[in-house]
């Protein structure tokens, strides 16, 4: 898994390299700590590069989804398996996704 952290005029966007599972959570959790630490105002989770999400991936984005109200947190480039893991699991109705 690899993460690409990138800095802008309108936030920070995360771009993963990967799939967000047990294998990668720790890198995932340290990487958007790090993030979270920026205390930008809008931060996009890219996903585009993403296949595959389990449960502790799932956790972790939730994890830092509520820990950092103060962000708009975005999820973008969702493929279709991804976007059903979040339906069927209902974050859909929690996280914004473009």
């Amino acid at each position: 898994m690899k993460t690409e952290v990138i800095r802008g005029e309108d936030g920070v966007n995360v771009v993963f390299d990967g799939n967000i599972d047990l294998s990668s959570v720790d890198e995932i959790r340290r990487s958007l700590e790090d993030v979270g630490r920026l205390g930008e105002r809008r931060v996009v989770l890219d996903l585009n590069r993403v296949e595959f999400v389990d449960s502790a991936g799932l956790g972790a984005l939730v994890t830092f989804y509520k820990s950092h109200p103060q962000s708009r947190i975005v999820f973008s480039q969702v493929n279709d398996r991804i976007r059903k893991l979040f339906q069927i699991t209902r974050l859909d109705t929690l996280f914004q996704i473009e």
